[in-house]
């Protein structure tokens, strides 16, 4: 048992004995500690203090039983956080987001007291509500994925019918999904998945990954025509000066392939979804022209000719990640 595992089951167990627990039965409950007896007690006064420090409401008192020895209670009132002093607007702010935002999980116990603490602080009030404008479900595979990520150790699961062995990094809430950005284990490439296409468990290795990149994901990028199956297509598209502004304001992280100098900026698109591109240049109408590959110049040609007939019918979308 390492030291910070000792130190929590020692909070636990005394944290779960409402009339006290004395050293001893702490030593032989936890079977952490030495049976030398002078041993025994250094270690566990470090303990002791290390669990004060870290804010766990130690008190003694002399044990009844013997007076000469000592019981170790942790105070109810001590496990009350202090007042954070929430102004109305602050107050108003968390009940708002709180209303907003249904959370959905397995444990419904969880969300009960996650709801319960909310009204403590006085961001709930009991009166019930019907505002929720998104629902954000965590189910047990979410909790697994979010687990894997804290403790650096790689997932193996199927999608799209394929087994994957990944290195997970990132996973976020974005328009009622959860999406997964993880980097694949064997082609050492980054990749975004949808959490609830993952078919059956998630597993993950009992062994921490050695090397995990150190290239930072500060955000998910959703960028549409990423989402598809197969090797990515690269895509040059030149956008005037007019409305690159706008486009590396929705990705700033766009990668730019040329700037000729005469006020356009070429970016260079990885591309799995020709639809979803398509939908995005035609937003810029004359002003974005998608310069090669020259078979998916060819398909936005064609696209474009389909929304300009007069009987136009936009063509459909293929299934995306």
């Amino acid at each position: 048992m390492d030291k910070l595992e000792r130190l929590l089951t020692v909070a636990a167990l005394i944290q779960s004995s409402p009339h006290g627990i004395s050293a001893d039965e702490i030593r032989e409950s936890t079977g952490a500690y030495s049976s030398d007896q002078t041993a025994f007690h250094r270690m566990f006064e470090r303990d002791k203090k290390e669990l004060l420090d870290m804010g766990v409401p130690l008190t003694t008192h002399p044990d009844p039983d013997e007076p000469s020895s000592s019981i170790y209670r942790s105070s109810p009132e001590g496990r009350n956080i202090a007042d954070p002093k929430l102004t109305p607007a602050e107050l108003a702010a968390l009940r708002s987001a709180a209303v907003a935002l249904v959370m959905q999980d397995e444990d419904l116990e969880q969300v009960a007291d996650a709801a319960e603490g909310l009204r403590k602080l006085g961001g709930l009030s009991d009166a019930p509500t019907s505002i929720a404008a998104a629902e954000m479900a965590i189910n047990h595979t979410v909790r697994t994925l979010f687990e894997a990520i804290v403790d650096g150790k790689s997932v193996s699961f199927r999608y799209r019918d394929k087994a994957r062995q990944l290195i997970p990094r990132q996973i976020v809430h974005r328009s009622g999904h959860w999406y997964l950005r993880a980097t694949s284990a064997e082609l050492a490439d980054d990749r975004t998945y949808r959490v609830d296409r993952i078919q059956g468990p998630v597993l993950v290795d009992a062994v921490p990954v050695s090397d995990i990149p150190q290239d930072p994901l500060n955000t998910l990028r959703m960028r549409p025509w990423e989402f598809g199956e197969g090797e990515a297509v690269m895509a040059l598209v030149s956008l005037d000066s007019e409305v690159a502004p706008s486009a590396f304001s929705e990705y700033p992280d766009l990668p730019v392939h040329d700037q000729p100098g005469d006020g356009t900026t070429v970016v260079e698109l990885a591309v799995r979804n020709p639809h979803a591109l398509n939908n995005w240049l035609v937003g810029f109408l004359h002003r974005a022209e998608l310069l090669e590959p020259p078979d998916l110049r060819a398909g936005f040609v064609d696209y474009l000719k389909v929304l300009a007939s007069p009987d136009a019918v936009e063509p459909p979308a293929p299934e995306r990640t």
